[in-house]
């Protein structure tokens, strides 16, 4: 069984590639017994924004690790440069990557970055 998708406030303008974003609770991911354990990927939501050329990208880092972390970046997508990202945001906070999603889909929107 699958938890449920984070519902998330996305702007105008964005193409979602993917989104297995669920409310799986990464306190509760303690080891390899916990049942959600394989929505801690590195695939977990990819974002495009076309007119402004980016792309939003969350993953867990390790993979399917219990001591990992959530990972969004933001690339420029015309010319894709994944170990210098735009923007880069790091936390197990559930909450906080919300906010940092949102923040980023917002400020893309927005021209800002």
């Amino acid at each position: 069984m699958q938890s449920k998708l984070v519902p998330l406030r996305i702007p105008p303008g964005w193409m979602v590639n993917f989104n297995q974003f669920t409310e799986a609770n990464p306190d509760a991911f303690k080891n390899d017994d916990y049942e959600y354990k394989w929505e801690f990927n590195e695939d977990i939501l990819q974002f495009d924004h076309i007119k402004n050329n980016r792309t939003v990208d969350l993953g867990w880092y390790p993979e399917f690790n219990p001591k990992g972390k959530y990972k969004i970046v933001l690339i420029n997508s015309s010319d894709p440069d994944w170990q210098n990202p735009i923007y880069k945001f790091l936390s197990r906070d559930i909450n906080e990557i919300i906010e940092k999603i949102e923040y980023v889909l917002e400020e893309v929107s927005n021209g800002r970055i």
